[in-house]
């Protein structure tokens, strides 16, 4: 077996083991939080909290994706419920095409807990989410001359980190689609 191929499949493993890790911990609906001596573990997995943020506001209250343009800003995308575990929040470049710079704002029970890694410039799109994680693809594009369709996604997916008290970003190995 290739040393790329080892590499691939290990990377895989540790992405799917703490995917699973995060879920295996989030309790049944309507279950009480359970108090351990570390701290409230369990329960920072609870369902959503109610959340009176603003997405538009967000949109409008963000520095815009070009410093030397400050008249383009942002505006709403694709969002779920900011008071879940894993929140999510897609910022569109105003006026912005499909390759157009997208911010993605991570949030858990309404508080922000950052932003997606990597490019700032780069365009993202939704993979896959639930409650309990949030996959974004960030878009290359295609080589000179290709068509877009030639374009490739590097994929990241966000978790809720109880132990860590933070978002986790679990880099997905070139070419896992989730």
């Amino acid at each position: 077996m290739s040393s790329t191929v080892s590499k691939v499949r290990a990377a895989t493993a540790v992405s799917a083991a703490a995917l699973m890790s995060t879920i295996a911990l989030a309790p049944a609906a309507g279950a009480q939080s359970v108090e351990d001596p570390f701290g409230d573990i369990t329960g920072s997995l609870g369902g959503p909290v109610p959340c009176d943020i603003d997405p538009a506001q967000v949109a409008a209250d963000t520095p815009g994706p070009f410093p030397d343009r400050p008249e383009v800003g942002w505006t709403v995308g694709e969002h779920n419920d900011l008071g879940s575990n894993v929140g999510y929040l897609f910022l569109e470049t105003e006026g912005g095409t499909g390759s157009s710079p997208t911010k993605v704002l991570l949030y858990h029970h309404c508080d922000l807990t950052g932003t997606q890694t990597g490019d700032k410039s780069a365009r993202r799109v939704l993979g896959s989410s639930s409650q309990f994680h949030v996959s974004v693809g960030e878009w290359h594009a295609p080589p000179e001359g290709e068509p877009n369709a030639a374009a490739t996604f590097d994929y990241t997916v966000y978790v809720w980190n109880p132990v860590a008290n933070d978002m986790t970003g679990i880099d997905v190995p070139f070419g896992i689609k989730v």
